[in-house]
């Protein structure tokens, strides 16, 4: 499936995804390096591009009543939170450095994980669905992780497949915010 991004008018697929970059096979660049012919046959050759692998939100409320809400949001969709990292506590108490209000929760849907995992073992090293809450001055974010891009590094149609489900209920629990 093409990725929708274009460039010099390719459009193949996304074959593989590193640190927030989608790495695209293309055949239409041949100066920076192809891997086939280069006297333009069937060449093709690997480009990054970078890739959104967070959906964010600002809120309209303080910072411990959006996390509250967050929590009750991502109920409402299946998702209950594992764990609650408070990040700025942790980095204060560890290296004694100050960080804004920022904590991750740890947000779970135990049947796609049971289904992610019947599909590829390993999968559990892409997991839970990390959704953060942070404070930038006076406002705050919520902020999940993209699944279709974190999943984009596993080869499995079935993971794909529930890396979109579970991708449509995280972003409804943000958008009800």
């Amino acid at each position: 499936m093409p990725c929708g991004r274009t460039h010099h008018g390719c459009r193949m697929p996304t074959c593989r995804t590193l640190r927030g970059y989608a790495l695209l096979r293309c055949s239409n660049l041949l100066s920076q390096g192809s891997t086939g012919n280069a006297a333009g046959g069937n060449s093709h050759f690997d480009i990054l591009t970078p890739m959104q692998y967070g959906y964010t939100k600002e809120v309209a409320k303080d910072f411990s009543g959006a996390v509250e809400t967050v929590k009750d949001e991502l109920a409402k969709v299946g998702f209950g939170v594992l764990f609650e990292l408070d990040v700025a506590n942790t980095l204060k108490q560890k290296i004694g450095v100050e960080l804004e209000r920022y904590v991750i929760l740890g947000a779970c849907n135990p049947s796609l994980a049971y289904k992610a995992l019947q599909a590829e073992q390993e999968i559990g090293l892409l997991l839970p669905c990390n959704v953060i809450v942070y404070q930038k001055g006076d406002k705050v974010f919520v902020s999940t992780i993209v699944p279709t891009a974190a999943m984009g590094l596993v080869e499995s149609g079935t993971v794909k497949e529930i890396a979109k489900e579970a991708e449509g209920l995280l972003k409804a629990a943000i958008d009800s915010l």
